[in-house]
């Protein structure tokens, strides 16, 4: 059959998180984090939250399985609006963090957005968040990862192929 989005809720392309409640999408493009929010945005979400380790955990997994080659990976949070305040994109107000040794540390006055640390990274902390330039697309970044929430999904089609189906 025609469908528009797999047997978990989620558009062709995304992933189901495991509680169910989100699909999500790694993005290879090498974007700048402004750049990779507004292109979850136009895709009908967000760049991805994380609520907990295993959230995290699975994330990192995600970015892992798209390349082992990459450094790090655009998510959600950010304090550009007022220093050492961050918030998600998606407006939920969450209690779990997972910065790397010594970070946040907003380097040169100028990290306001958050990376999680990818398989290439060499010092470690691989899966742990960093604060970054969220203008930079250097080596350091570039993936991103967008989330929808499934309450958001338009069930398009598949709403019509089921009336169909007498």
């Amino acid at each position: 059959s025609d469908s528009d989005s797999d047997a978990d809720g989620c558009p062709l392309g995304w992933i189901s998180m495991p509680d169910g409640d989100k699909c999500v999408q790694v993005n290879t493009e090498e974007l700048s984090w402004l750049e990779a929010q507004a292109n979850c945005e136009t895709l009908g979400g967000n760049l991805v939250s994380i609520a907990s380790g295993d959230e995290n955990t699975f994330l990192y997994e995600q970015m892992v399985a798209a390349s082992p080659e990459f450094n790090s990976m655009w998510a959600g949070y950010t304090d550009v609006e007022e220093e050492g305040i961050w918030v998600w994109t998606d407006g939920r107000t969450r209690t779990y963090t997972n910065w790397w040794t010594d970070e946040p540390n907003n380097g040169d006055g100028i990290e306001h957005c958050m990376l999680m640390r990818g398989p290439a990274r060499t010092a470690g902390g691989h899966g742990k968040w960093n604060d970054h330039a969220c203008d930079g697309t250097d080596d350091r970044v570039g993936v991103s990862m967008c989330q929808m929430v499934v309450t958001d999904i338009d069930p398009g089609d598949d709403a019509d192929a089921d009336a169909d189906a007498d």
